[in-house]
């Protein structure tokens, strides 16, 4: 039996800027993906690829330039995406709560932007204690377990920024 497929696209690699991966939605409204990360996992879940399509398929229609959302500091409690293409995401302070540092960087990969821009702007606010960046991996892996930390507007002040815990939408 052949597979139907309604679209497909291309979605570039997050790790190797010359590797894309087909992500494809077939007639009965599942998503594929031709990554390792979604092809060797069962019971499957949507790898990061199809989370990028999902979040912003015109991104990855064929003949579209590859480019990644663009990151804007702003006064928000989370990364959040914006019209014309703009992820605001959270003024997070030198030396702060690193699990919210984590969470933007967790919440920055399911937006599409390359792990290595990501890297490069905030892996120093959470080096390791050799001082190098955390791998994308570990960021993955501390938020899964951990749940996404953001801001919480309600107990914080000018001087002070306080933080909640969120998993899956519900907030601890």
């Amino acid at each position: 039996m052949t597979i139907q497929y309604v679209s497909q696209w291309e979605v570039p690699s997050n790790s190797d800027p010359t590797k894309t991966y087909k992500v494809s939605l077939t007639e009965d409204g599942t998503y594929q993906c031709s990554c390792m990360a979604w092809t060797r996992h069962m019971p499957r879940r949507d790898c990061s690829h199809i989370t990028q399509v999902k979040a912003n398929p015109e991104l990855y229609e064929k003949g579209a330039p590859k480019v990644y959302p663009e990151i804007v500091l702003a006064n928000v409690d989370e990364v959040k995406q914006m019209p014309e293409n703009k992820l605001y995401t959270p003024l997070v302070p030198v030396g702060g709560n690193p699990m919210i540092v984590a969470t933007v960087m967790y919440d920055l990969l399911k937006f599409g932007v390359p792990w290595g821009v990501i890297r490069e702007r905030y892996g120093k606010m959470i080096s390791r204690s050799d001082g190098s960046p955390p791998s994308k991996d570990t960021i993955i892996a501390n938020v899964t377990q951990h749940g996404r930390v953001i801001v919480d507007r309600e107990k914080s002040s000018f001087m002070d920024t306080a933080y909640k815990t969120v998993w899956e939408g519900r907030t601890l």
